[in-house]
């Protein structure tokens, strides 16, 4: 597996002032209370709930339940002051004096946070809390137990005098590798441990892990034109998708292992049962490649295409066509 899916998503990093936020806002409720929060992403590739907002919304002993409107307002403010409303990612609620678990109400509210991905945290005044994430496409997974890290300003000082009294104290000898953890993962690899904190509604199996691995690289690829929101992120991955599964479909027909590069003189090809419909893929797929690389070309003025099919030693084709229509 090219990268590991637990390392994106298995803790959430929260803002000092935010956590105490939630906190304070949970204390100070007679019942439940509730609120949205934004989530961005650091030069670590880390996910951290920067900013938490508190809206009208009526609330009960064993209820809470934001204002619509309120929600809009919050948007629209957003986007006058030129900041991203995507970013609104987090929903945050409190369940007083009970404890931390998923209700069926919270399940509910859960499919409507987000189309493509959310974090939710319950909280009581005894400051517990549980957190979950809902990935929505490709795949429809919830993921509970996430970890949740309140970050701290580094102490400079502290941490050079630790650094110098390790380097002064340890003595770093063969690295060994530890593999109780891997005992305790069932067959879906290191996204979902045994762990019964540790749960997802939709076991995925490895292919779909792929899957979803695959899509993420695409959306960090993309991020300068907007990641999950350019529209090209999801027509390369559904690209992407239907090669794999018609690959994965004619792979065992085929006389060769890769189904898709079929060539007129490969001998594998000549002798292949589905040589029609593998030569049909691979020239639809060719000619696919090429329009995507002639999209990710930057533009240029046809003088310099012109010049620069003219160092090819290639006739340009509409200077031909104008010539003879100036000879008639």
């Amino acid at each position: 597996m090219s990268k590991d899916i637990k390392t994106k998503f298995s803790t959430l990093y929260v803002l000092p002032e935010v956590m105490k936020k939630i906190i304070y806002y949970t204390q100070a409720a007679d019942g439940e209370v509730s609120g949205l929060g934004t989530i961005m992403k650091d030069g670590e590739k880390r996910l951290i709930v920067d900013k938490v907002f508190l809206l009208e919304q009526e609330s009960s002993a064993g209820d809470t339940e934001l204002d619509s409107e309120a929600i809009s307002k919050l948007l629209t403010d957003m986007i006058m002051a030129k900041e991203d409303p995507g970013r609104v990612k987090f929903w945050w609620h409190s369940h007083g004096n009970m404890g931390v678990f998923w209700s069926g109400q919270d399940d509910e509210c859960a499919e409507k946070l987000s189309k493509e991905y959310a974090f939710s945290l319950v909280v009581n005044k005894d400051n517990e809390l549980r957190c979950r994430l809902d990935l929505y496409n490709p795949f429809r997974i919830t993921v509970d137990g996430i970890k949740v890290r309140e970050m701290t300003e580094d102490d400079e000082f502290l941490k050079k005098a630790c650094k110098e009294e390790v380097e002064k104290k340890v003595r770093s000898t063969t690295p060994y590798y530890q593999t109780r953890n891997w005992k305790e993962r069932d067959n879906y690899g290191p996204f979902f441990p045994k762990d019964e904190s540790f749960w997802g509604k939709t076991d995925l199996k490895e292919n779909e892990v792929k899957d979803v691995i695959r899509l993420l690289d695409i959306v960090e690829d993309n991020i300068t034109l907007g990641g999950q929101f350019y529209m090209e992120t999801w027509n390369e991955y559904i690209r992407d998708t239907l090669r794999e599964v018609t690959k994965t479909k004619y792979k065992k027909k085929a006389e060769c292992t890769e189904f898709g590069t079929w060539g007129e003189d490969y001998a594998a090809c000549k002798r292949c049962k589905i040589a029609k419909t593998c030569k049909e893929h691979t020239e639809y797929w060719e000619k696919e490649d090429e329009i995507e690389n002639e999209r990710k070309e930057p533009d240029i003025s046809e003088e310099e295409a012109r010049a620069e099919k003219e160092l090819r030693g290639e006739e340009d084709f509409s200077r031909k066509e104008l010539e003879k229509e100036g000879k008639k």
